[in-house]
């Protein structure tokens, strides 16, 4: 026989009430994170913030239906509900028993959606039954996966100031890969090439723009540069290393600390973007000797720089796997 999921009460459910994770923000449900996630993927941020206020999960299922949909959604809903549900089983106690109690049965997403359940005739698609019993498969112990094919790709773009970085050694949660891009107009072109589907996009950048542009500029070109991440790849979080302090010129310096003071103000309030502050390699919004190199007062120093890799990569474990601080 079959594992049938019935009702909100079965934790395999999505409507299932569970404290649960997403990109730093904290919902009660899984359909809940969903639906604001299909928001957000179609700019529709008051819908999101409806969706993140609901009561319960069907309401929340409710105004997500309220969304007209692209075509781009349908390509990218699958792997969406696939990491969600990776999530939760991270996440979720009660998910992760239960899962396991079903043994080697198939299970059957019992609601009238055609696509995720078995449709009101039984003929559906399945899609979060089949989901159910690839994660059930993928696991050999308790919160750990085998699927490899399913690691995280993080994608980084900066300057010279990670051109020691070492993408097969930053992280093994991930797969990364790096490219040197000096200016945002750089950064621009190379993540538009960028092929692979990122599930992270970082960029670590402004230390040669700073140098040509005023501060305003500055933050409207990375607002910009935002926009355009999301515009092609739609499901990629952002991270915003911003720059580091430098001794080179005291002019500089000074526009650095207002472009960073700027940038935590102008971004904070965007749900897919992560502000990585790297203030731990200054002193007072001077840099520390310690980890920005005296010999040009912008690079850091070989401790420097791992502060500022472990600043990056602790910025995307929050974003990938959630924040219990929220």
């Amino acid at each position: 026989g079959a594992y049938y999921v019935k009702d909100y009460a079965d934790p395999l459910s999505n409507f299932y009430r569970c404290k649960f994770y997403w990109n730093r923000k904290k919902f009660y449900s899984l359909e809940h994170g969903f639906q604001y996630e299909k928001a957000v993927c179609h700019g529709q941020y008051d819908t999101a913030r409806q969706v993140l206020n609901a009561r319960h999960a069907g309401i929340a299922n409710k105004i997500g239906r309220s969304i007209r949909l692209d075509p781009q959604w349908d390509q990218d809903k699958g792997e969406i509900m696939y990491a969600m549900l990776q999530a939760k089983h991270q996440q979720c106690h009660t998910f992760r028993r239960s899962l396991n109690q079903t043994g080697q049965t198939p299970i059957l997403n019992d609601i009238p959606d055609r696509y995720w359940g078995t449709g009101t005739d039984g003929r559906g698609s399945n899609k979060i039954g089949t989901f159910l019993v690839e994660l059930r498969q993928s696991k050999t112990t308790e919160g750990e996966s085998t699927d490899r094919r399913r690691k995280p790709i993080v994608a980084i773009f900066g300057s010279s100031l990670i051109k020691n970085m070492d993408a097969r050694r930053f992280s093994r949660r991930y797969n990364t890969d790096i490219q040197l891009s000096y200016t945002i107009p750089e950064a621009k072109r190379n993540v538009s090439e960028y092929n692979r589907k990122a599930d992270v996009v970082v960029y670590q950048l402004l230390s040669n723009d700073i140098k040509e542009k005023s501060t305003n500029d500055c933050v409207k070109e990375m607002k910009e540069l935002i926009r355009h991440t999301e515009s092609i790849h739609r499901q990629s979080k952002i991270v915003i290393s911003l720059p580091t302090n430098r001794g080179d010129s005291r002019e500089l310096n000074n526009k650095i600390n207002i472009v960073n003071a700027s940038a935590k103000v102008e971004f904070q309030n965007y749900d897919n973007v992560l502000i990585s502050d790297n203030s731990n390699l200054s002193y007072r919004g001077e840099p520390n000797r310690r980890m920005i190199s005296a010999d040009d007062g912008v690079h850091p120093t070989e401790f420097g720089e791992k502060v500022l890799f472990q600043n990056i990569r602790k910025s995307v474990d929050q974003v990938l796997y959630g924040c219990q601080d929220n």
